[in-house]
């Protein structure tokens, strides 16, 4: 006999029959490795598997021969007596109520719940993003090359999302058809062999549907987490610092290249001259303060003023955080209130 062939109800039946761990070997021909290796399969859960291999070990220690060999006790048994016990056994599964079915049932999918959860938190998978030094290409490349990388992990965790939706409601009508095909067993005897098939075919397709939902589920969650440390890569990247400096001087920091535009400045100038915040600037430092404020409009990323005049800092962030609009090249332009 095959060892795939063992299951559970089998473990409980030879069990109370007073079979060993080495009974188990020779019936199905297998090591113990093997047997224990299925008994793990076909139960998961901890504490029911010690419970076993305890009975194993409690029918190896009982009188009257019952922890010796299969081989060993049929020698003493009536051969009479021991047909008629193997065709009772052969029989068992014919025999059982419609209630003990449905507990047999019920207790497989507790422990496969059990077996989910646990397999969940024990199948994590450590992943890292592989990084290209910030000295092998501009950073104008780098934050293109990521925002298509942020693109492309999106996209995945919406298929993942809707793969695992359909899993979820594959799983699900499994089970319902399940528990129908398990009545169906109740009622139909003369096609009890065929139903009970069914059913174990389901409950396997249900274990597998179980893991499949787990592997999505932790790539779903790696995924999740590369994509929001690509995100903050990006906005660190899509972030500018410009230096403007006392002497009427603007230019980006950190080594970064992108251009200034500073063009429709003058219209900037002549809408903020009579600001309140540009009361205690001079006007160079007014027109220095326009010139960042059109920069900022025109630039496509994120720019960040770093100023060594206090004051024109206070009035560069008192109207952008105001929102106040001011006139750029002929045109009001609304300027956004920085968060």
């Amino acid at each position: 006999m095959e060892i795939r062939q063992l299951k559970q109800k089998n473990v409980r039946t030879l069990l109370k029959r007073g079979f060993t761990l080495a009974d188990f070997v020779e019936k199905y021909g297998c090591s113990e490795e093997d047997i224990v290796k299925r008994i793990e399969q076909l139960y998961r859960d901890r504490r029911q598997i010690n419970d076993i291999f305890s009975e194993m070990e409690k029918n190896k220690k009982q009188p009257s021969g019952q922890g010796q060999s299969r081989k060993q006790k049929d020698i003493d048994i009536n051969p009479v007596a021991l047909a008629e016990a193997n065709r009772i056994l052969s029989e068992e599964p014919r025999i059982m109520t419609t209630e003990s079915r449905l507990e047999t049932i019920i207790s497989k999918m507790e422990v496969e719940t059990e077996a989910t959860t646990k397999a969940g938190a024990e199948a994590m998978v450590e992943t890292e993003v592989e990084t290209e030094a910030e000295t092998e290409l501009p950073l104008e490349e780098q934050l293109e090359q990521l925002k298509e990388l942020e693109a492309q992990q999106s996209d995945d965790v919406i298929e993942l999302e809707i793969k695992y939706e359909a899993l979820r409601q594959k799983r699900h009508a499994r089970k319902k058809e399940l528990l129908a095909q398990d009545d169906e067993l109740a009622r139909l005897e003369k096609a009890i062999e065929t139903v009970h098939e069914r059913v174990n075919q389901l409950a396997t397709e249900c274990d597998d549907l179980g893991a499949q939902m787990n592997d999505v589920t932790d790539r779903r969650r790696i995924l999740n987490e590369q994509l929001a440390e690509t995100r903050q890569r990006i906005q660190k990247l899509a972030t500018v610092g410009v230096g403007v400096y006392a002497d009427g001087t603007i230019a980006p920091l950190d080594g970064h290249s992108i251009i200034l535009d500073d063009t429709g400045h003058e219209s900037v100038f002549d809408e903020i001259l009579k600001h309140p915040a540009c009361t205690d600037l001079r006007v160079r430092e007014i027109r220095t303060l326009a010139r960042m404020l059109q920069i900022t409009m025109n630039s496509t990323v994120e720019v960040e003023m770093i100023c060594d005049v206090p004051e024109l800092e206070t009035a560069f962030a008192t109207i952008l955080n105001r929102g106040e609009k001011v006139e750029s090249a002929g045109a009001d332009i609304e300027v956004p209130a920085v968060s």
